[in-house]
């Protein structure tokens, strides 16, 4: 692991995406920020930190992502 006990992020990205990884290790694994935003949106909604809200998590963030992008402001 690189700084901070984080990995690197292409590192994780890339076994997420071939999944070797599930969604929650990848959570916990990225980012500081990552991380802090995924316990926030669990708080939010009354989620445990567990599989289930990690993928919701993710499929949210990739979609917050594709509205920005539609949109120009990436």
């Amino acid at each position: 692991m690189s700084r901070n006990n984080f990995r690197r992020e292409d590192d994780m990205t890339r076994l997420f995406v071939n999944k070797d990884v599930t969604a929650l290790f990848f959570i916990q694994n990225h980012s500081s920020e990552m991380y802090d935003n995924f316990k926030f949106f669990c708080q939010e909604n009354g989620f445990e930190e567990e599989e289930t809200s990690a993928e919701l998590f993710l499929e949210q963030r990739q979609e917050v992502f594709n509205d920005a992008f539609k949109e120009g402001n990436i």
